[in-house]
């Protein structure tokens, strides 16, 4: 092979390698674009309504038009709470997370068992977890998408 045919085939290959790595620039910078849209909350019927007991499922969110605030079940971490039908030494707990937005999202758990948070204020909203549903059954399974919490928000 002569030098120039070296050479038309380095420059040929160059160019292929530059096209393959600003494609994959391309392609690993549109993976990696987020959705940075505010969440906007337009004027109907509010769910989030204060001072009183509101249930609000696994994955739901519930909105307060007027304040344009909401919050958000977001997770089961645990549930330990002792089964209906068996006897522990220990009640157990169940936490959840929740997303609270104000001004920016905010993430918390709260529990049932007295010994852990049950409440906790953001910017003098104050969420308290009153109960989680279902209640463990030792003849029954589920699943976190079964599961519901009875809140209050105090404002």
């Amino acid at each position: 092979m002569t030098s120039f045919k070296k050479s038309k085939n380095l420059r040929r290959f160059g160019i292929f390698a530059r096209l393959i790595f600003i494609c994959l620039i391309i392609i690993l910078s549109i993976l990696n674009c987020k959705n940075n849209e505010s969440t906007i909350i337009s004027p109907g019927n509010s769910n989030l309504i204060f001072n009183d007991t509101l249930t609000i499922m696994y994955k739901d969110t519930l909105f307060n038009y007027d304040e344009n605030i909401w919050i958000t079940f977001d997770s089961l971490m645990t549930d330990s709470r002792c089964p209906i039908g068996y006897w522990c030494k220990w009640e157990g707990n169940a936490e959840l997370l929740f997303i609270f937005k104000i001004i920016e999202k905010i993430g918390f758990t709260l529990n049932t068992h007295y010994s852990f948070r049950k409440d906790t204020t953001i910017n003098n909203y104050t969420i308290s977890l009153i109960n989680v549903l279902p209640y463990p059954h030792k003849d029954s399974l589920y699943t976190a998408s079964d599961y519901s919490a009875e809140i209050i928000i105090y404002k």
